[in-house]
């Protein structure tokens, strides 16, 4: 077995196109095919479906692409770790869901590309029930997450700012104006919510079951912009965080209704595998994610990057 070989097999499993494969990686399509089988039967397994011109991975390959994950992500590490300890260069892969990558991830971003500027960075928004074996897995370097706070026994987890929530309404709506209000009242609205499984949005349900409300017209929505933006054009109260509202409350454009009894708050956080070695690269990261104010001001790191680069 090869690292070579597993990187094919990475690279195949993302794309399952065997000719895809092979131009990005300048092989011949029968290189990549050889390279494949000598794996499987390395292992004894099939690791590909072959339905016609269409591919897919087994069981076993899925399983399999948990290991070389790891091995590949050991390989990077190995190569770093003997690269000048000042470099800050590489390449740094990230999760965000969509909406700290609309609101709080390109003020980050900004600043470090500023000061280092060659190092490549790759964003994934992929379903969240996935992101911490892809931590664990050395897939994802870091991940963001708008969550209530997490407590994971082998992830650090920082927090960077809270995210109060709320419900907000153009100013035409019949509520805008209305007194203090409970959430029974909203049972004949038209509500504008994420999708099912967002930590804020089974918040809002679970207090909903408590009070015993059900919801009747729902409009469900992945991108927190697309949910402002309806909200804008009148067709519904939208349930969101702040940070998504707050340039349209500026505006007004959006007015924020005073219910009561409802999920006050999420947080922004930073996850990171506590045994991962922290390349000079994920330091220079962190320092910049700490040393960033979202409208509060975090403290910056105890140790600069240049004194944690001499130790």
């Amino acid at each position: 077995m090869e690292l070579r070989q597993l990187a094919t097999f990475k690279h195949l499993a993302q794309t399952l196109s065997f000719s895809g494969t092979a131009q990005a990686l300048s092989y011949a399509q029968s290189t990549v095919s050889a390279q494949i089988r000598n794996l499987e039967e390395e292992l004894a397994v099939s690791l590909f479906e072959r339905l016609g011109k269409r591919v897919a991975l087994t069981a076993e390959g899925q399983k399999f692409l948990t290991y070389v994950d790891q091995l590949l992500s050991l390989e990077a590490e190995a190569k770093l770790a003997f690269q000048p300890q000042n470099t800050v260069s590489g390449r740094l892969n990230l999760y965000a869901p969509s909406t700290l990558c609309v609101q709080r991830l390109p003020q980050i971003l900004q600043r470090f590309r500023e000061q280092y500027p060659d190092v490549q960075i790759n964003i994934n928004t992929l379903h969240p029930d996935h992101v911490y074996e892809a931590v664990r897995s050395g897939k994802f370097d870091f991940a963001f997450r708008l969550a209530p706070p997490i407590q994971i026994s082998d992830m650090v987890v920082e927090h960077l700012v809270t995210e109060p929530l709320g419900f907000y309404v153009h100013p035409s709506h019949r509520l805008a104006n209305a007194v203090p209000f409970q959430l029974k009242d909203l049972r004949t609205e038209s509500l504008i919510l994420s999708e099912p499984g967002c930590y804020y949005r089974v918040a809002l349900e679970k207090d909903a079951e408590i009070q015993g409300v059900q919801f009747g017209d729902v409009m469900a929505f992945e991108n927190t912009e697309a949910m402002k933006q309806c909200a804008i054009t009148g067709l519904g109260i939208a349930f969101m965080p702040e940070v998504v509202a707050a340039s349209a409350l500026a505006a007004g454009t959006l007015v924020k209704l005073d219910v009561q009894a409802v999920p006050q708050e999420m947080h922004t956080q930073l996850i990171y595998h506590k045994d991962k070695w922290l390349s000079p690269t994920m330091l220079a990261f962190l320092a910049v994610v700490r040393a960033t104010s979202f409208g509060t001001e975090l403290a910056l790191p105890e140790k600069t990057l240049n004194q944690t680069l001499t130790n």
